[in-house]
């Protein structure tokens, strides 16, 4: 079936013309995937009017934790929001390696009918 085979497609954060189309250019695939993930995370919770729960503390949050507990909670919280508001991510795993954040996400590619692994790393 033809819906079967529909690529993601998005608009990039920094608007750029098309030379060729007169178009924005857009953002597809894997790019388009880790896009929208920096939009997650770099989205604070209650920041966009009409949809109060989009997006991560991960701005407000302080790095340096006072326990493994405490981590593991902020950790999970980021898989949470990642895995509520972005429909091609199946699994994601969070990991904080030397003051950086690690994200291991497998992507389900629809177009080709497998799975697409994607890294991620933010300096906070």
């Amino acid at each position: 079936m033809l819906l079967d085979k529909v690529n993601y497609v998005d608009i990039p954060f920094f608007l750029t013309k098309n030379p060729y189309t007169n178009d924005f250019n857009m953002v597809t695939g894997v790019n388009a995937t880790k896009q929208s993930l920096k939009n997650i995370l770099l989205t604070i919770k209650g920041e966009r009017q009409f949809n109060q729960e989009f997006g991560t503390n991960l701005k407000i949050e302080s790095l340096t934790f006072d326990n493994p507990i405490t981590q593991y909670e902020f950790l999970q919280s980021l898989k949470t929001s990642i895995l509520q508001f972005e429909p091609r991510i199946i699994d994601v795993t969070v990991s904080f390696n030397n003051n950086k954040l690690v994200f291991d996400v497998k992507e389900n590619d629809k177009t080709k009918e497998s799975q697409k692994n994607i890294q991620l790393t933010i300096i906070p």
